[in-house]
């Protein structure tokens, strides 16, 4: 039986997300970031954060515990990136 999240709260719109300037970080230090592309797990390839939304902990957990996932470049997440200044 799979565990699913409720949806994590979204601080800009999906295409905000897609269009802003992102990174790369490790899944343990993108907690409390916004996602820049959607992360999910396979089967059934069901994002568990879309872009827009705020990455939380037990998505993390979710994500790193599952044996297939899409969205991950080198086990990496993409979230948008922080303006410096």
């Amino acid at each position: 039986k799979r565990a699913f999240l409720p949806p994590a709260p979204r601080t800009y719109s999906y295409l905000y997300a897609l269009r802003a300037p992102g990174e790369y970080v490790e899944l343990s230090e993108s907690v409390g970031r916004m996602c820049a592309e959607n992360v999910g797990i396979t089967p059934p390839c069901i994002p568990v954060v879309v872009a827009g939304e705020i990455i939380t902990a037990q998505a993390v957990e979710l994500i790193k515990n599952s044996p297939a996932t899409f969205g991950l470049v080198g086990g990496k997440i993409k979230v948008v990136k922080k303006n410096e200044g």
